[in-house]
C-alpha cells in the first residue's frame, strides 16, 4: 500500500532531464499514473524508474520508442525535436525520408544530398549510405574488398594475385623495351625530320580533346560515353589501368 506517500519519477541512462509531467491518482492504496509526458527525442525509448520512499525497487517501465506526428510532407532526424521540411529528391511521409535513385544521403543524421556520378550505382531508398551491390563509401565511389575499378569506372571482381604480379611484371618489361627502342631510333635519325612524332603528337592531342566533351554541359549518348572512357585511357597512356592497387 503506497498510502499518497510521495512518488518519484525519472529517467535512466540519458544526459539530460526533460521536464516530466505527471497525473497520478491514488485509490485505495495505489497510485494510478493517468498520464506521463515529456518533450521527447525522436527515435529514442525511455526508462521511467518510479520509487517510493521505504519501499523496495519498483520494476522500471521502458516505452516504445518515440514516433513522429509531423506533417506528410516533413522529415524527422532521430534524436531530434523539430520537423524538418522535406528535401529536393525526396519523399517524406512525416517521419521517414526516401532518397530518389542518383542520389546519396551521408547518414539518417544528415539533411543533405548529394548527386551520385554515374547515378547508378545510388539507388536511393530511405537507407542510409545505400550502394549498389559491390559500391561503397561517400558518393558509392569506392569498391568493396575484392573489387576495383578499370578504365570502365566500374567495380569489377579482381584477378588472383598471381595473374595481376605476372601482368605488371610483362607491362614493366613491355615499357622498358618500348622506351629504349625510342630512344635508339631517337638517336639514330637525329639529323632527320621525324614525321612520325610529329603525327603521333597531332593524333594523341585530338583523342585527348574528345575525351574531354562528356565535361561538358550537354546530354551526351550513353555509348558515346562509354567510347570516350576508353579514348581517353589511350590518349592519356592508361590503356592499362585497372587499379592493380586496389587489389
Amino acid at each position: 500500500t503506497i498510502a499518497h506517500r510521495p512518488v518519484g519519477v525519472a529517467l535512466a541512462d540519458v544526459e539530460e532531464r526533460p521536464n516530466i509531467n505527471i497525473t497520478t491518482v491514488f485509490t485505495s492504496g495505489r497510485a494510478d499514473f493517468r498520464s506521463i509526458s515529456l518533450n521527447a527525442r525522436h527515435g529514442f525509448s525511455y526508462q521511467f524508474l518510479f520509487s517510493v520512499p521505504d519501499r523496495p525497487e519498483i520494476t522500471p517501465v521502458i516505452s516504445d520508442h518515440v514516433r513522429s506526428n509531423c506533417p506528410a510532407v516533413t522529415f524527422m532526424i532521430p534524436g531530434q525535436y523539430k520537423c524538418d521540411s522535406c528535401l529536393e529528391h525526396a519523399t517524406c511521409d512525416g517521419e521517414n525520408i526516401t532518397i530518389s535513385p542518383g542520389w546519396w544521403r551521408g547518414s539518417t543524421l544528415s539533411s543533405t544530398l548529394y548527386q551520385c556520378a554515374p547515378e547508378s550505382v545510388c539507388p536511393g531508398g530511405n537507407a542510409a549510405a545505400q550502394c549498389v551491390e559491390h559500391y561503397r563509401g561517400p558518393l558509392c565511389q569506392l569498391c568493396e574488398e575484392g573489387y576495383s575499378k578499370g578504365i570502365r569506372d566500374r567495380c569489377e571482381e579482381c584477378f588472383p594475385s598471381a595473374v595481376n604480379v605476372a601482368f605488371l611484371t610483362l607491362l614493366l618489361v613491355c615499357i622498358t623495351a618500348l622506351i629504349s627502342g625510342f630512344v635508339v631510333h631517337t638517336v639514330q635519325n637525329a639529323d632527320r625530320i621525324n614525321n612520325v612524332a610529329i603525327v603521333l603528337q597531332l593524333f594523341v592531342s585530338h583523342w585527348q580533346t574528345i575525351a574531354i566533351l562528356p565535361f561538358l554541359d550537354n546530354p551526351w549518348p550513353a555509348y558515346f560515353l562509354s567510347l570516350t572512357k576508353w579514348i581517353d585511357a589511350f590518349a592519356d597512356f592508361r590503356v592499362m589501368d585497372t587499379n592493380f592497387g586496389e587489389c
